[in-house]
């Protein structure tokens, strides 16, 4: 009797559209109900599938729909679908849901989703306004007559066998619920991970294979948001088309048995999920990516009467990436010693290079903002760093790759240097002659506050020393002869590294890396030759003739250098003294010469270019004898000077052309009656200079009288500081001896040369 009813039903409807009428049935339970032809209704079946899941259902056999599909066309009336029931779409974040329309026929489960406006509760039914829809109206309405008459005859067996009681409710097609997710979209900027995602959910009665559904039957729904870790949801509602609730939590009962919903034959409801979601910051991938069957991404699962019918999910895009900026200090530790970029020591600097990794990079700026990023990307940190020379880069700290971790991140790059300074103290000495004599010096270097040298030693002594730290250089020696040294001043210069040198008299100040060399140099300047002149006391021979002896001694007070000397020697005796011969002798050597002609010149070489050794003294001896004219004056013979002539014998030594000694002896003038006196036969031969004679007299001092009552020899210095000179008295060997003959001179001068 009711697939009777339902065949009358079917019939008053079909003569009702002819009519140009629709025909709403509303569900009062919540749901939307769709009515519509018979061939809606198996439009509706193949495009809802019995037991369709989407991704993370617990049956990945279920969602594919072909089954129901299947079903569908093997349903034997009607043979036709002529419309299809379009998906409500989902309306954008915030706006209205709006009217449904007339009619709506049951949409796949993959469809865009539905708007939220009320689709439980709209009326499915609508006329179709062009000539293809009057055909089918027609042909529906003779269909329907046919049914009609069918089910008569149907009928009519019904009444004679009746079904045992459940049949219908076994053979009868099911309820099914399919889910659909629609796109994520991003809330305001995508780097903030405020995300929008809507969902569709459909309720079929759809029939079986037969064309049989449930009756006017109840169910309950709920929907369940299993969002990946990280996810936070910020809110959730649903919607059925009539009214809109929130989310308890991540759970809402959709339909309860509360509310009485009932799913007319062939209907649908439309259920509609709305939520918003912040993705929290480092959320990883793997919780925003939907897994099949366990809770990530925006998975969202309902159950229908309690049991577990379908899910849909939805990747999220990416998590949060917001802005972020950064910049890169530079600092240097210097030999322990912290600078800032900026502030280090002349000769260091360092240039940063970054880019997102170590082959894509470029110039950099350090203390610069760089805001182009977002929190999370990597950035890589490298550098070209320039040291001095003698320093070396031990380690640097901050270079790589590094996470932008925060909104504002700050990286520094630290290098540790370590530098090595050199000092080295030398020696110069001119004339380089005297090289030797450099390593009589200690040289010293002592740091600023110190008691004890940091260097010490002979000259190219060297050493380490602290950068940035004063020294004070000097230099010390103990051996004869260094006070004819005279020292210069210290000369530093830079053997490598950078920088200038600061130096400043006898303070150094290396700097980071510098090998430095400091001179000193001295100079010498030794002491002077020294030439001295002695005259002994002229012997008077007789007949006017008179023999004088004199001695010049050239000393060299040097202890360090050898010298040279150029000496002279000129008899400058007063008018009325004849020279008839006069020679020389060194005494150190035997070295003797003559004068050619005294009275055309006066003057005799001794020495040209001589060298003389430090501390030694070269001794002459000049023998000359004269003839004093009877009227000689008087004021020739003595020993004083008048202008730049002399008197008496004097004798005047030239050193080097500059350095002058004198010495003088008188003599008087003979008396005309006197005869010439016989030189007697001396008891004993004379004595070498080396052996004084018997008796004789002591050379009186310089300047002081003779030990005999003539007056004694006068020295006259010359200029140029040279000690006075003076005369000393010649005894002789008997107070009886006559005046000796020119012969007897000569032999006595002879064996005086032999002495040397």
């Amino acid at each position: 009797m009711k697939r009777l009813r339902g065949g009358f039903a079917v019939v008053a409807a079909g003569t009702l559209m002819s009519a140009g009428l629709a025909l709403p049935v509303l569900a009062d339970d919540g749901g939307a109900e769709s009515s519509g032809s018979a061939a809606e209704i198996a439009g509706l079946a193949a495009a809802a599938p019995a037991e369709a899941t989407l991704a993370g259902t617990d049956d990945p056999a279920e969602g594919t729909g072909e089954a129901a599909e299947v079903e569908a066309a093997e349903a034997p009336e009607p043979a036709e679908a002529t419309a299809e029931l379009p998906v409500e779409p989902a309306p954008a974040p915030g706006q209205e849901p709006a009217p449904a329309p007339a009619v709506q026929e049951a949409v796949p489960a993959n469809q865009p989703a539905a708007p939220r406006a009320a689709i439980a509760g709209s009326e499915d039914d609508a006329g179709h306004d062009d000539e293809d829809a009057e055909a089918e109206e027609e042909t529906e309405n003779e269909e329907t007559e046919n049914e009609e008459a069918e089910h008569e005859e149907e009928g009519e067996d019904e009444e004679e066998t009746e079904p045992e009681e459940g049949d219908h409710e076994d053979a009868a097609g099911p309820i099914v619920a399919t889910k659909t997710a629609n796109a994520v979209e991003a809330l305001g900027d995508e780097s903030e991970g405020r995300w929008y995602i809507s969902y569709t959910i459909q309720v079929t009665n759809q029939p079986n294979g037969d064309g049989d559904y449930k009756d006017e039957e109840e169910y309950t729904l709920s929907d369940t948001l299993s969002f990946g870790h990280g996810i936070e949801i910020e809110s959730a509602t649903w919607s059925n088309g009539n009214t809109e609730s929130q989310f308890q939590g991540n759970t809402a009962e959709l339909a309860t048995e509360d509310d009485d919903v009932e799913l007319g034959e062939g209907k649908s409801h439309f259920y509609h999920v709305y939520a918003t979601v912040k993705v929290a910051d480092g959320t990883p991938e793997y919780e925003l990516t939907c897994k099949d069957g366990y809770s990530g991404g925006l998975l969202n699962k309902i159950y229908l009467d309690g049991n577990y019918v379908d899910s849909a999910c939805a990747d999220v895009p990416h998590a949060p990436k917001y802005r972020a900026s950064f910049e890169v200090d530079k600092k240097w530790v210097i030999d322990d010693e912290e600078f800032d970029h900026g502030s280090q020591p002349y000769g260091f600097d360092a240039w940063l290079k970054l880019g997102p990794d170590s082959e894509e990079i470029a110039d950099a700026a350090w203390d610069t903002q760089y805001t182009d990023f977002y929190k999370g990307d990597y950035v890589y940190l490298k550098e070209e760093v320039k040291v001095p020379e003698g320093c070396l880069v031990d380690y640097s700290e901050g270079l790589g790759e590094r996470e932008l971790m925060d909104k504002d991140s700050a990286f520094t790059v630290v290098n540790h240097v370590e530098c090595e300074q050199n000092l080295t103290l030398a020696k110069d000495i001119d004339p380089e002659d005297y090289w030797d004599y450099a390593e009589k010096w200690t040289l010293t270097a002592t740091a600023e506050g110190a008691e004890e040298p940091t260097l010490e030693g002979t000259s190219w002594v060297s050493g380490s020393v602290d950068q940035d730290v004063t020294y004070t250089l000097a230099e010390e020696a103990d051996f004869d002869g260094e006070d004819e040294f005279s020292a210069g001043d210290w000369v530093c210069e830079l053997v490598y590294g950078e920088g200038k040198v600061s130096h400043d008299g006898d303070k150094i100040t290396p700097s980071y890396g510098q090998d430095i060399r400091c001179v000193i140099e001295n100079s010498l300047d030794p002491e002077g030759l020294h030439v001295d002149k002695t005259a002994y006391e002229a012997i008077d021979v007789g007949a006017g003739i008179w023999e004088i002896e004199y001695e010049v001694s050239v000393t060299n007070n040097s202890k360090i250098a050898w010298r040279d000397y150029d000496l002279t020697t000129t008899l400058k005796f007063g008018d009325g003294i004849r020279i008839t011969n006069a020679e020389w002798i060194r005494d150190n050597d035997g070295e003797e010469g003559a004068w050619e002609d005294p009275e055309e010149d006066a003057t005799a070489t001794l020495a040209d270019g001589r060298g003389i050794e430090p501390g030694s003294t070269d001794l002459y001896i000049v023998w000359a004898r004269v003839v004093v004219d009877s009227d000689a004056s008087e004021d020739q013979l003595d020993c004083r000077l008048e202008e730049d002539e002399g008197t008496g014998l004097l004798n005047e030594a030239l050193l080097n052309g500059k350095y002058s000694a004198e010495a003088c002896a008188e003599v008087e003038a003979p008396d005309e009656e006197s005869p010439a006196k016989p030189t007697p036969e001396p008891e004993e031969p004379p004595v070498s200079p080396e052996e004084p004679p018997v008796a004789p007299a002591e050379p009186p001092a310089p300047g002081a009288a003779a030990p005999n009552p003539e007056p004694a020899p006068v020295v006259y210095p010359q200029a140029g500081g040279l000690a006075m000179t003076g005369t000393e008295s010649m005894g002789l060997v008997s107070a009886a001896l006559l005046l000796m003959t020119a012969g007897t001179a000569a032999t006595v001068f002879s064996r005086r040369r032999k002495k040397g």
